[in-house]
């Protein structure tokens, strides 16, 4: 036998104890290289969320409606007979007290007749308009106070005199009355107001905007950090809308919810809650 084919003999045979002893080089997957970065054998950190505590507390809420003032009714003047104007005493704009002569007329078949005509009060209540969503009429009451607000800055105090029953069909919005005191007529017929009609206190948390999120259903909630630290989904209904926060229903006492993270992270998942700076939930 030639010595290569000895050779050839020799490497097959050592292959084949090789093959049969069952010993291959330990191959490292991406799980044993992580492992070994953080150490042999430890297990992945958890992902870090920092978290607030909500404390549902009574609020002070405030039901915000657009609208316009409109006269409380409007008066035409009319002579008690017929005849010729001699005597315009009023120009257009002018306001007229009762008694006032606001003009003469002379009629030569009968001057006897009155010659004056007077003029009334046009203007003493300034109503107020409004519109309000049909979903949000519960909270309106007969005779309840409203703060309205002019577009021109002035702030007036009224009483809520109707609420209607019927809805548009157009907007599904019930028009509502508010009654201002307006005796000097500083009041003008037209201007855009907004009216703020105090509602009842619930008990609601103040959370940060950015605490809101969507379930993979696409409703409206926070996530929070139950028990074991396993994060879970709350949805909640925000009942007024501010600038630095949100005043929302539907979260217990304690609650530890996500203020940071809360979009990386799933139900279901294991995490590290961390304190984040609470914000102090003050009924206003």
């Amino acid at each position: 036998m030639k010595a290569r084919h000895v050779t050839a003999l020799a490497v097959a045979a050592t292959a084949g104890l090789w093959i049969a002893s069952g010993h291959f080089p330990a191959q490292q997957t991406a799980h044993d290289k992580a492992a070994a970065r953080h150490g042999k054998g430890d297990a992945i950190k958890p992902f870090r969320v920092a978290v607030m505590t909500a404390n549902p507390l009574p609020h002070n809420r405030t039901l915000v409606i657009s609208g316009r003032t409109e006269a409380d009714r409007h008066v035409a003047i009319t002579a008690r007979g017929s005849g010729v104007l001699t005597d315009l005493r009023v120009k257009r704009g002018t306001f007229v007290h009762k008694d006032d002569i606001v003009a003469i007329l002379s009629d030569e078949a009968r001057e006897a007749q009155v010659r004056q005509a007077q003029a009334v009060v046009t203007q003493k209540r300034t109503e107020l308009e409004a519109k309000r969503a049909e979903r949000k009429l519960a909270g309106i009451r007969l005779g309840g106070r409203a703060e309205v607000r002019l577009v021109t800055g002035e702030r007036a105090t009224g009483t809520i005199r109707f609420v209607a029953k019927s809805a548009t069909q157009t907007t599904r919005t019930y028009r509502v009355e508010v009654e201002l005191p307006n005796p000097d007529g500083a009041i003008p017929d037209g201007i855009t107001a907004e009216v703020l009609i105090p509602q009842a206190p619930i008990a609601a948390a103040r959370l940060p905007r950015s605490a809101l999120t969507f379930s993979s259903n696409g409703e409206l909630g926070v996530r929070l950090v139950g028990a074991d630290d396993i994060v879970e989904f709350a949805p909640i209904t925000v009942i007024e809308d501010k600038q630095a926060a949100m005043w929302v229903t539907g979260l217990a006492g304690g609650t530890r919810v996500i203020v940071q993270g809360q979009d990386f992270v799933r139900e279901g998942q294991k995490v590290e809650p961390v304190g984040a700076h609470e914000l102090t939930a003050v009924a206003q």
